[in-house]
Order: structure tokens, then C-alpha cells, then sequence
């Protein structure tokens, strides 16, 4: 048994892993060496065997043969093992973080299937470190329509001269649904059906060939079936709405009218249709709150309603996206969280 040196134990400990003291000393025995990064990890076991050994045994203790086990002294220097250890400990935590991560996202995405807005990562920002420090946000995501080759179902369905079909969950029951948009008339007008999953119309509307149509589906309140966020205009101008279903009479509603804004780079813009990328939106899993300002500069001088009845004034509500025409604005200000409801409830008349 070589002398103990300092900064350096010997340590004994079978493959059962119990810790023989030997005289002043401790050593492992194991049926082979053991690599330094497993040491690295056995060593909080090793302390926690020795610290909890009240009696130093004798030499003759240790009855190997007995046991089958080869003797392998260990010497082990506990600088070298600090130091590998927090090399060890700084690869795997990110790896447990990362993991741990993805669980919670996949968790999320359970918890929240119910609603039809996708919960993507968890946020904090500058307001919630007051009052509502306990609620815990997750960003909102919108759906749009996609366009689909047609259905032979609906063809059949329908027996009538399909100009295309879109794809979407309009009623909020995580189903795709179909808008099926009908040749235009010679006036340039064509009727629009929206039609369920399960081949039932719910809704009759008219659209047409000239200017811009875009819609968004975000569930902003507590029923199944999402709002619509709508741009329809042309060259001249356009309006900007927030629409809910009504699915049993067929008849939407226009809850409000909106001056959309894109920010990118802390800077902001006019959020023209084919500009926004995504809404700014959360929720704490009970409400969904737009990022919005009621005080701003911008006037509208386009062809497009510019203050329509019912209310005193038209929010700013702000998307991400990229500006594809310049002009910065600098008239908007205070910028808050605010769910549709407390945005109608603040700007009626």
C-alpha cells in the first residue's frame, strides 16, 4: 500500500459497490480498471459510503478470492476529478436541458389541443413582471388557408363548376374544412361554400375576381370555432377586420376594425396582407391577448372605412413580418396586451 499523498486518497470498493477502508486508506477493487469519467461519476457515491463509515476496519477485511474480484488499487487524484467533472457536467446538462425542452413543448402541445391555436414556445415579456408574475405565456400561432386540388367528394357534392378549394379548421374541431370557391359570373362575382369535414354547408358567401382577399383563423375567445382576422380591399385601400363565426346561422359578425402594423427589427411598418408573418399573440391557457396600441397617429386616406360605426377610434394591433414598401412609423405608442374582448370594450363608442 503506497503512502498517501497529498491531494490523493486510495480508495477500495467491490463490485457491489461497498467502500473497504484499509488502514488510513481507501481502495477500490473492481473485476477491472474503471475509466476516468465513470470515477468522475461514482465519485459523490464514493463520499457519501465514506463519510457514512464510523470504524476503520483492518487490512484482513478485505477477502477478494472469496469474492471472485480482481485487487485494483485505484489512486485517485481529487483535483483531477473536480476538474473532469466539470467538464463531464458542462456536455451533459445541455443535453438534459435540451431534452427536458422538448418534452415540455410536446407536453404543451397535449395540453392546449383543445384550442385552435398552436402554443410554440414559452415567453416572457416585460409586462408580465408585475401583478400577473404567476401567469406563464405561450405564444399564439394563426392558420390560413391552403389551396387543394379538389376533391372528387366534393365535386359530387356540390355538382356544380368548381373554380378551386381551400383547405382549413374553420370549426375548430383540429379537422380540416373546405372553402370551395365557384366559377366566377359574367359580373366577376362567384358564391363561396364552406363546408364541413363531414360534407355539411354551414355557410354561403360571395366573392370576387378583382382586388385582395387574405384571411387568418385564430381562436380568440372561449368558443370552439376561431375568429378570422380579414384584409379585403384593392390598389385604392382596404379594410382590416376581426370577424366571429357563427356557424349555426351562417352569419359572421365584425366585431372590429383594426390599422395593422408590422414590427421588425424594433422598427414598425404598415402591415400590409402579404407583408405579415405571424400574429403577436399568447396566452396563459385560458386567454389570448393580442399585442395592440390604442394610442397612436395614423389616420387612414384611402378608400377603406376610416372610422366605422360603433367606434370612437381604430387600435394599432402589431404582427411580425417584413416591409416590402418603406416608411417607418413613429406615431405609435403604448403598446399592450390586451385580449379582443378589452380591445372592443375600449375603443366602442
Amino acid at each position: 500500500m503506497p503512502e498517501k499523498d497529498v491531494g490523493t486518497r486510495n480508495i477500495i470498493m467491490d463490485a457491489k459497490g461497498v467502500i473497504r477502508p484499509v488502514k488510513n486508506a481507501f481502495v477500490v477493487i473492481l473485476s477491472n480498471e474503471v475509466p476516468s469519467p465513470v470515477l468522475v461519476l461514482l465519485y459523490p457515491y464514493f463520499i457519501r459510503k465514506i463519510n457514512g463509515i464510523k470504524r476503520i476496519h483492518k487490512d484482513k477485511s478485505v477477502k477478494s478470492r472469496e469474492m471472485n474480484f480482481i485487487d485494483v488499487k485505484v489512486n485517485i487524484n481529487f483535483k483531477q476529478i473536480f476538474t473532469m467533472k466539470r467538464t463531464l457536467l458542462s456536455l451533459i446538462i445541455p443535453v438534459v436541458f435540451l431534452v427536458s425542452c422538448n418534452n415540455s413543448v410536446d407536453k404543451e402541445g397535449k395540453t392546449h389541443s383543445k384550442y385552435m391555436f398552436t402554443v410554440k414556445k414559452q415567453i416572457k415579456t416585460a409586462d408580465t413582471l408585475n401583478n400577473d408574475t404567476l401567469r406563464a405565456f405561450g405564444e399564439v400561432g394563426f392558420t390560413r388557408p391552403l389551396r387543394i386540388k379538389t376533391p372528387v367528394k366534393l365535386q359530387k357534392y356540390l355538382k356544380d363548376s368548381i373554380n378551386y378549394v381551400e383547405e382549413v379548421d374553420f370549426t375548430g374541431d383540429k379537422i380540416p374544412d373546405f372553402i370551395c370557391k365557384m366559377k366566377l359570373d359574367s359580373t366577376g362575382v362567384g358564391n363561396e361554400y364552406w363546408i364541413t369535414s363531414n360534407l355539411k354547408t354551414v355557410k354561403k358567401l360571395q366573392y370576387y375576381g378583382d382586388g385582395f382577399h387574405y384571411r387568418w383563423f385564430i381562436n380568440l375567445d372561449s368558443d370552439p370555432e376561431p375568429e378570422i382576422y380579414e384584409a379585403i380591399g384593392d390598389e385604392d385601400g382596404a379594410d382590416y377586420t376581426f370577424v366571429d363565426q357563427n356557424l349555426k346561422t351562417g352569419k359572421d359578425k365584425t366585431l372590429l376594425y383594426i390599422n395593422p402594423v408590422v414590427i421588425e427589427n424594433d422598427k414598425k411598418y404598415w402591415g400590409y396582407p402579404w407583408d405579415v408573418k405571424d400574429f403577436m399573440a399568447r396566452t396563459d391557457g385560458k386567454t389570448v391577448e393580442l399585442f395592440c396600441s390604442l394610442k397612436h397617429s395614423i389616420t387612414r386616406d384611402g378608400n377603406e372605412i376610416s372610422l366605422p360605426p360603433g367606434q370612437k377610434q381604430m387600435p394599432v394591433v402589431l404582427f411580425r413580418g417584413h416591409p416590402t414598401q418603406k416608411g417607418e412609423l413613429k406615431g405609435v405608442k403604448n403598446e399592450e396586451w390586451l385580449s379582443l374582448t378589452e380591445i372592443v370594450d375600449r375603443t366602442k363608442k
